[in-house]
């Protein structure tokens, strides 16, 4: 990598590479395909999510994921079939897609929230722990894969401020919060923002609904950082010496497999999103930048879904 480059020089070279390869094509005309029959037939919805209630979930989702990952994987290796032998290569990739599944799949804490009677405490508790449960099932696995690949030179978990200033990120966040706010008008929009509808939760042990919504906000952002932890943390700049600037290919593929369950439009966006933080991601060898624009853009549209109510 060339880190003396400018970002914006940096970001053409590697779009010019990945388009000279054919990259480009097949991992769009890929999610192209996999995204209409998903939509079209509500597959993630009707099959997957059933299926998020019980162990066996955690398979389904590995296979998910799985397929959408080493699809991509299959396109960079083409031609670099000794990189198949690569350790680091299998014991990351099938470490994010195993987290990931377990994560998809909510069937050890059901039990809790069918104990709960009240229907306004059992909404609070559900949306508490199923945005609580990534510390437990997801970070803490995280931070020994960091552990066990980290450079001498990286800063803890990649949280560096050194190569991009602050005012690049606003620039950054600023057209896709406005693009957000045209979003907000869409009935879709709003069925599934904002994430937490404080109508539906109680006072629960004396503690105004309001206030939970604030604990909530901040475990959903924090959700944001180990989405970036995983995907634009140890599956680019993790695998960079492995794949170089090709790793961002096969973790766009599964990355919009995480969006399935969303919104049409952030489904297809988060192809363009992923794309461009995953370069983010090796430029600055951090993932800080991931984190501010992606928190920054979940909590807008929150913000934007709540004043439309």
């Amino acid at each position: 990598m060339d880190k003396e480059l400018p970002f914006l020089v940096f970001i053409r070279q590697t779009i010019a590479e990945h388009y000279k390869n054919g990259y480009f094509f097949v991992l769009l005309g890929f999610l192209s395909l996999t995204i209409f029959f998903n939509f079209y037939f509500r597959l993630e919805k009707s099959l997957m999510y059933p299926l998020a209630s019980h162990v066996s979930g955690i398979f389904i989702y590995i296979l998910f994921y799985g397929f959408a990952y080493f699809s991509m994987l299959l396109l960079v290796l083409k031609n670099k079939k000794a990189l198949w032998k690569s350790k680091r290569l299998w014991f990351l990739s099938l470490g994010v897609i195993v987290s990931l599944s377990v994560s998809a799949t909510y069937f050890y804490i059901t039990p809790i929230i069918h104990s709960v009677e009240n229907p306004e405490h059992r909404y609070l508790v559900r949306k508490i722990l199923v945005n609580s449960r990534n510390i437990f099932f997801v970070a803490f696995p995280a931070l020994l894969l960091w552990r066990y690949i980290k450079d001498k030179e990286d800063a803890f978990f990649w949280f560096s401020f050194k190569k991009i200033k602050l005012i690049h990120y606003v620039l950054f966040l600023l057209p896709v919060v406005f693009l957000a706010y045209l979003a907000s008008f869409s009935d879709s929009f709003l069925v599934t923002y904002p994430t937490f509808k404080t109508h539906l939760a109680s006072n629960m042990l004396g503690i105004d609904k309001c206030i939970w919504k604030w604990i909530y906000e901040g475990l959903y952002a924090f959700d944001f950082v180990w989405v970036e932890f995983l995907f634009r943390g140890l599956l680019v700049i993790g695998l960079f010496q492995v794949l170089g600037r090709d790793a961002v290919i096969p973790m766009v593929s599964m990355y919009c497999f995480l969006h399935f369950g969303k919104p049409l439009g952030e489904a297809i966006s988060s192809i363009l999103g992923g794309y461009f933080l995953g370069l983010l991601a090796i430029y600055s060898r951090s993932i800080v930048g991931g984190c501010f624009l992606h928190i920054g853009v979940a909590l807008s549209m929150d913000i934007f879904a709540t004043l439309r109510l």
